[in-house]
């Protein structure tokens, strides 16, 4: 059965505007069709021409790319695609690419899904890692007679693993409950270990900000497990009605390249107050993981300089987030963006207070909605909620520059 698959898509040809359809690549496994992840490397894959004009064409598109020897899976995200959109292809093609691997490859990496920008992301994505692999090998080359010993991973049912991706990509305390109570499976041994796993191999490959996200779902089920019961076992329970819902903060993506390169440029801490403001994800709590992996990767690339750099900025930056997303100012910005009735007005505290756009404050915009929704405020509730999803969505514009 092969694994790599096509799809027909419509386009549209940027230059002559004629409309046609052609097969694009949407699920590659590199061991079946490694020529065809030498084509994303040359930046040949899912080309071609215009039927009419002959324009040469390379639309954006979802791809999913398997690579089992280096026990990664990434996504390419298409341009301009919403958020819902890109995660449902994204789940469909997982789903795909689980079905059609024997039952012994089916390993948790498999639920660890880095997802990038288009093509030329994932081709970065694989450069990176590429470079950084010849680097660490040649670093940690065994002593001669060692042996190494055979690491055994679990074998993963389907079901399991469709539920744990299902659980990672929720956006809301009430509908990481539901999917919870619907699934009970999720507080047993099986979901705990296959949760750790996957925190592992994050950590192993320096993906700091989504090991933590993982075991802090991997925490908030066990403390709702521990309403029910002491010790994990998979034998089916229900949650009780009065279970505490946890709070649960966005599955972010990594720093985009231009935050990046904002925070390489500071020269002083001062300047650091204007990059937060235009790249608010570096406030996130994982920031300081993302970037300390990307010091680490400097290291092994030989570049002591550019890790010095790295480490001198992050420690310019702790003591700024701590003041700029401090509990007081977090409740104020948000009581003074509610506040506000003009776009203008809006946008000037949004400048002021970038905390608005981080994880802590969609957490607390979520509180504050099931607090309105609570005491019958169905218009203060509904108000709330629309500020919460604008937020995101300015987020996700500024992450993606």
């Amino acid at each position: 059965m092969a694994i790599s698959q096509q799809e027909s898509f419509s386009h549209t040809c940027a230059v002559c505007g004629q409309t046609f359809d052609a097969d694009q690549w949407t699920l590659i496994d590199v061991q079946e069709r490694p020529d065809l992840r030498d084509a994303l490397l040359d930046g040949q894959l899912n080309t071609f021409s215009c039927p009419a004009c002959a324009a040469p064409l390379q639309p954006s598109g979802p791809l999913l790319l398997h690579d089992a020897h280096a026990r990664r899976v990434y996504f390419a995200v298409p341009y301009d695609e919403e958020e819902h959109r890109w995660r449902n292809q994204a789940q469909e093609l997982l789903y795909s690419l689980v079905g059609a691997l024997p039952e012994d490859a089916r390993l948790p990496y498999l639920g660890d899904v880095q997802v990038e920008w288009g093509l030329d992301g994932v081709q970065r994505a694989l450069t990176r890692k590429g470079r950084r692999g010849s680097a660490a090998a040649r670093q940690a080359t065994p002593p001669q007679g060692a042996a190494a010993t055979p690491q055994v991973a679990p074998v993963v049912s389907v079901d399991l693993l469709e539920r744990v991706q299902q659980l990672l990509a929720v956006d809301s305390a009430d509908e990481f409950t539901a999917l919870v109570r619907e699934h009970s499976e999720l507080l047993g041994s099986a979901a705990d270990t296959l949760l750790g796993s996957l925190a592992a191999e994050a950590r192993n490959v320096a993906e700091h900000e989504a090991a933590a996200a993982i075991q802090q779902v991997r925490s908030m089920l066990r403390g709702m497990r521990s309403t029910v019961e002491q010790e994990p076992t998979d034998e089916p329970h229900a949650l009780p009605e009065t279970v505490p819902i946890p709070d649960l903060p966005i599955m972010s993506d990594a720093i985009s390249d231009a935050a990046y390169q904002a925070f390489l440029s500071v020269a002083a801490p001062a300047d650091l107050v204007d990059a937060l403001r235009d790249h608010p994800a570096l406030l996130e709590p994982w920031a300081e993981g993302v970037l300390t992996a990307r010091a680490e990767l400097a290291l092994d690339l030989g570049n002591e300089r550019l890790a010095a750099l790295i480490g001198e900025h992050c420690d310019f930056l702790a003591p700024i987030r701590a003041e700029l997303t401090a509990e007081p100012v977090l409740r104020h910005a948000i009581h003074t963006l509610l506040e506000a009735k003009a776009e203008e007005e809006m946008a000037q505290v949004l400048a002021e207070y970038p905390v608005l756009l981080t994880e802590l404050a969609q957490v607390a915009f979520a509180k504050l909605a099931d607090q309105a929704q609570a005491t019958g405020d169905a218009t203060q509730a509904t108000y709330v909620r629309q500020c919460r999803a604008t937020l995101r969505q300015v987020r996700s514009g500024m992450d993606t520059i």
